[in-house]
This record gives C-alpha cells, structure tokens and sequence, in this order.
C-alpha cells in the first residue's frame, strides 16, 4: 500500500495500535447531471450514467486538525478510481500533497466527509487527466443534517449513508470551472477483509503464521479463515492460498 510509505512524511500523524489497523474502502456511488468535456477519457461521460468513485485507506493512518473537529486518513493513490459510464480515470501521479478522506464530527453543526489535502477544508484531488487549467481534479463533499457519526475513528463510521443530506459537491474540476457535476446517491465505507493477515499490521508475513497456529491452538474464530464457523484444515488452504495471493 503506498499510503505506508507516507507515514513518516505526514508530519502529526496519529497512529493506533498496529494489531487494530484495517485497510477501510471508502465508494462514493452517484449519476453523472452534466458533462462540459468534450475529450479523452472523461469527455466519454454522458449524463445519467452511473458514477463510482472508490479508494482505500489504512485505519492507523490519519491527521487530526489541529482548528477543526476534522480526522484525514491518508488514500491509497493506487486504489483511487473514478469510473463514470464508459470512463475510467485512476488518481494522477504524483500527487502535489497527501491526498486525505476527512471525516467531519460536529463542524460546528454537521457531520460529514469530503477528500482534501489538508484536514480543514474541501479541495480537488487530482486525476491523471489534462484539463485546460492542468489536471482535472475530483471533488466529494457531503454533509448530513442531524447526528450521523459518533467519533472521527473511521471504523466507528462503517456503514451506508443514503439519505439526509444537508448539502453534497461531487463531480470534476477544471481549475476553477465545474467542468461535471454528479447526483450524489451514497457514501458506502466498509472494512476490507484480508484472512490471512492475522495480526491486522498490514502485512502478510511470518509473524501471521505465528497468529494463525496460535489461534489455531486455541480454536479462536481468528483461525476461521474461510468464515464457514468451523476450525479445520480447510481453514489452513484458505490461509495458504491468501498467503500466495498477498492479500
């Protein structure tokens, strides 16, 4: 994941405990309204097509603002991607600042999330397109009346998020002109499952080998690698075989 090989570079970065860390996919899910590019990639875009926009990011990973009840959790720019009908468009690289997912928890008085490079304010990300001002750049931002999140951990936030909107700005930049806007439907995050990274530190290693036999040992549902309930040998060629893949 190359966001781990921020972590050194994102200066007040908090990190919670290794053992806790879960790799969180975040999709953004919409129509398109309107598309003012007549080119490339993105130019294939037509109204009412379906819009995705999903990326992952590491739990343990993250910058709280030092002015606003805001949490950025550091994007994994390879997993970036915006598929909208025919048009598929990863994040552009390299990137001019650490690209964040940002959770809002009571800001003063909404709950939300946007993607940014910074944890106070909404700002494009950009994609590995060329508009007329430079790269076009992804926007999403969505705010919810009434109480939606409990705290600026992103595990806490799992769930789907479909209705009650206060206000959204999803679409693609360029510069300063709205170049497409989309129809926001929902905001999905969910935790993505890797069975055979046992310990939950990111990595497929020996030490899972350790966890695994351990939890073998011990009948722990840890040891459950396929899900099925029962602790078996099945459950050592599911590890196997996510060892091999690497998760």
């Amino acid at each position: 994941m190359k966001a781990l090989a921020l972590i050194a570079a994102v200066a007040g970065t908090t990190l919670a405990a290794p053992a806790l860390a879960e790799t969180v996919r975040v999709e953004m899910t919409g129509v398109v309204e309107f598309n003012q590019i007549h080119s490339g990639v993105l130019g294939q875009m037509a109204a009412g097509d379906p819009v995705l926009l999903s990326f992952d990011v590491d739990s343990n990973i993250y910058l709280n603002s030092e002015n606003y009840p805001t949490r950025g959790y550091v994007i994994d720019d390879s997993s970036f991607t915006l598929s909208a009908g025919a048009a598929m468009v990863p994040m552009g690289q390299p990137q001019p600042a650490t690209p964040y997912f940002v959770i809002r928890d009571n800001d003063p008085a909404v709950d939300g999330f946007f993607l940014s490079y910074g944890t106070d304010f909404p700002t494009s990300l950009d994609l590995d397109q060329q508009g007329a001002f430079g790269p076009f750049g992804a926007v999403g931002q969505v705010t919810y009346s009434g109480v939606r999140l409990h705290s600026l951990d992103i595990l806490e936030a799992v769930g789907t998020y479909s209705f009650g909107y206060q206000s959204f700005y999803f679409g693609v930049t360029d510069g300063p002109v709205d170049a497409a806007g989309f129809i926001l439907h929902e905001v999905r995050i969910s935790v993505v499952s890797c069975p055979a990274d046992c310990n939950g530190d990111g990595a497929v290693n020996t030490l899972d080998v350790l966890c695994f036999l351990n939890h073998w040992t011990a009948s722990d549902a840890e040891a459950d690698c396929n899900g099925d309930g029962v602790i078996n040998t099945l459950d050592v060629l599911c590890f196997l075989n996510e060892w091999n893949a690497g998760c």
